[in-house]
């Protein structure tokens, strides 16, 4: 049986775009695994992850949110961009976030303010402004235990579905690092 390699795939693209994009890729999962191990603090592990990915992503903001069932929250471990939204608390069935941890899937938002689940006053409070949104779920077997969000691809651009891809992929060793570090 033939392996199917059409996860980044690109048809449009030609054979050097695509070499040279998975080159970015491999490097980006490359410097992701080395911070995993240069520190044994998970926020740090955290900030530095979002910091690489809101860059490599081409976005203006990124964040990650974590679960605290006890009181049925996502709370920001981990933001990089124009406003610091780390400790902001999210309820777990509430905005776009809430709806990627309790579906358990991927979220891509052209426009967020035509999306029932935006979660404006978050912006209010912020003064950002949110035009579009990826997010992917953090999940270790089977339990979500968090949300890996992307906001506004730079330039006016439009997150693709290879962005989705790319963070999907990402979210594995940051769920796994997540639950490494936050073990007893």
């Amino acid at each position: 049986m033939k392996a199917d390699n059409t996860f980044f795939k690109d048809s449009s693209a030609d054979p050097a775009q695509e070499s040279a994009g998975t080159l970015e890729q491999l490097t980006l999962l490359a410097d992701l695994s080395q911070d995993f191990v240069m520190s044994m603090d998970i926020n740090d592990i955290l900030r530095r992850a979002v910091k690489r990915i809101k860059t490599y992503m081409d976005a203006e903001a990124a964040s990650i949110f974590l679960v605290d069932r006890e009181n049925q929250n996502l709370i920001c471990r981990a933001s990089a961009g124009p406003v610091d939204v780390t400790d902001m608390a999210i309820r777990t069935d509430n905005g776009i976030i809430g709806r990627t941890f309790t579906t358990g899937e991927s979220q891509m938002i052209i426009d967020a303010r035509k999306d029932a689940d935006f979660v404006c006053h978050v912006d209010s409070l912020t003064g950002f402004e949110t035009r579009s949104v990826l997010c992917t779920p953090l999940i270790i077997q089977g339990n979500t235990i968090g949300v890996l969000q992307v906001l506004n691809k730079l330039d006016e651009q439009l997150f693709q579905t290879r962005d989705s891809d790319i963070l999907r992929l990402l979210a594995t060793p940051i769920s796994l690092a997540c639950l490494l570090y936050t073990s007893d």
